[in-house]
């Protein structure tokens, strides 16, 4: 008997059919810091677009939609527009962690205390760009739960599909893992073909319109960026004082106590759990949230 004979998928699913509406609200393997002063309050929803994705409730939708389909309707095309999975922060962005390094290379040092005291021993551990282990994951489950959802899609198909991306390598990592999850580790390479977008100025590129909208990099971007900073200075004024009193050697400013609450995020997808989600309150996140245009 032929060893491929004796290892063959069955009838592909078309849960979309039968399922009742998922519910996506798990963030396993991290840890949800940050809410032990509210249980009903999870920080990671605040976060903007470094929150790990979740289903929102009926009331930010529409509350009589069904993800099965009509009775004598067919489902015949999907499709789907994802963004990257969770990532590593841009390289040399957080002033915080380079100030607290400065201090320390320079000699002047800093001492801080209470709950604070954890930057006594802190040190930056996040890479930059990329995927972290966590983001791929996103990505691979996004994969299989279409397949699970779409797969019957597949039967009777006779030309590979084309999954596009950018060239940025964050974007390409996601497009990989979604395609391994979707078809699974020994069948993606060659299950679809990879169209990738060059992501820089003078190409047309529709899946990163950075460089092809004219008001994407002039006054209105900059206005932009001005009433963030600016929601910054009020949402955050006294949490400086309240923490300044933790710290001696260092001069915070509301722009580095935001910088903090960035590391709660980004530490918290990149190594599972983040000492900076305790120091902000409910109202503090909501700021936060806003202040990232969510």
């Amino acid at each position: 008997m032929d060893l491929n004979d004796a290892f063959t998928a069955g009838a592909e699913p078309e849960a979309i059919q039968t399922a009742p509406a998922a519910v996506k609200s798990d963030t396993y393997p991290l840890v949800a810091d940050g809410a032990a002063y509210n249980p009903f309050f999870n920080p990671m929803r605040y976060w903007g677009n470094l929150s790990p994705w979740f289903s929102v409730g009926a009331a930010f939708g529409l509350p009589e939609t069904s993800p099965q389909v009509p009775s004598g309707c067919e489902l015949e095309q999907v499709h789907i527009l994802q963004r990257h999975g969770a990532r590593y922060p841009t390289s040399g962005t957080n002033k915080f962690s380079a100030l607290l390094q400065s201090a320390v290379v320079n000699g002047t040092g800093f001492t801080a205390k209470g709950p604070l005291e954890f930057l006594n021993t802190w040190s930056y551990k996040l890479g930059a760009e990329i995927l972290t282990p966590f983001g791929r994951k996103q990505l691979y489950d996004l994969g299989v739960a279409a397949r699970v959802q779409y797969g019957h899609l597949l039967d009777g198909f006779t030309e590979l599909p084309v999954f596009r991306t950018t060239s940025e390598w964050r974007m390409v990592q996601s497009a990989r893992n979604w395609a391994a999850g979707f078809f699974g580790l020994e069948e993606y390479p060659t299950s679809y073909y990879e169209s990738i977008i060059i992501e820089e100025e003078g190409y047309n590129n529709t899946l990163v319109p950075w460089y092809d909208c004219n008001n994407a990099n002039g006054d209105l971007y900059a206005m932009g960026s001005w009433y963030a900073n600016n929601w910054t200075e009020i949402y955050l004024k006294d949490t400086v004082t309240r923490l300044q009193q933790h710290i001696d050697g260092v001069e915070l400013t509301t722009a580095l106590v935001s910088d903090m609450q960035d590391l709660c995020a980004y530490e918290t997808v990149s190594i599972g759990y983040s000492k900076f989600c305790d120091l902000f309150t409910e109202e503090e996140w909501r700021g936060y949230q806003y202040a990232n245009g969510e």
